[in-house]
């Protein structure tokens, strides 16, 4: 049976219909489409079955101007109180344009500034790898133990590397008993979801 992809465009959208029989394999690689069905494609999303398709989503541009209004915010700080106000308030944007700001603000001598930073990463995306490189370090290494166990709870949401599980191995053995217990505590997780894994995993193969 012939079949017809059909587009339309609207503003910010792009509509792939397919009209043919049932299950229709695209000649792009896309997933099979029942007759009728139709496909949205972001503005910046790859056609189905194509490199690029599962590019970061753009923002809004009213979005994206309130996260390039926080940015400004945070570089024109004028003294470490309105930082601490203005890293906080990045917190609620999970973009990683953020990290121009915050990873500078790890490093600052002033530990409030520190923890503020943590905190919006906390609550935001981190994947780059120098950011998470310098959260091991303070997790380790701070001064303050406030700081330390910030730095702990960003690692245990977004560190999977072996380095990030070697940190929480040696802080086990940390002078502070909050930290040393959470550390203790998500590793035993770690192992049992691994162990269930595995079982299921093995489960499967019999």
């Amino acid at each position: 049976m012939n079949k017809q992809v059909v587009g339309w465009v609207f503003p910010g959208i792009f509509l792939i219909g397919v009209f043919s029989g049932p299950q229709v394999q695209a000649e792009s690689g896309a997933p099979a489409m029942d007759e009728g069905e139709v496909m949205m494609i972001g503005p910046n999303d790859a056609p189905p079955g194509q490199p690029g398709g599962e590019q970061e989503p753009t923002l809004p541009r009213d979005e994206s101007d309130r996260v390039s209004g926080a940015i400004s915010a945070a570089k024109n700080a004028s003294d470490p109180d309105a930082l601490v106000g203005a890293l906080r308030n990045l917190g609620q944007f999970q973009d990683s344009r953020t990290v121009e700001v915050l990873l500078p603000a790890l490093k600052s001598e002033t530990p409030e500034v520190r923890m503020a930073a943590l905190e919006a990463m906390r609550w935001g995306t981190v994947s780059d790898s120098n950011a998470l490189e310098e959260v091991r370090d303070l997790a380790e290494r701070d001064p303050d133990p406030m700081v330390r166990g910030a730095a702990l709870e960003v690692l245990v949401r977004y560190d999977t590397t072996d380095e990030g599980r070697k940190v929480l191995e040696r802080l086990t053995e940390e002078s502070e008993a909050d930290i040393r217990d959470f550390a203790r505590e998500h590793l035993n997780r770690m192992d049992a979801e691994a162990r269930t894994a595995l079982g299921a995993e093995n489960g499967q193969n019999q």
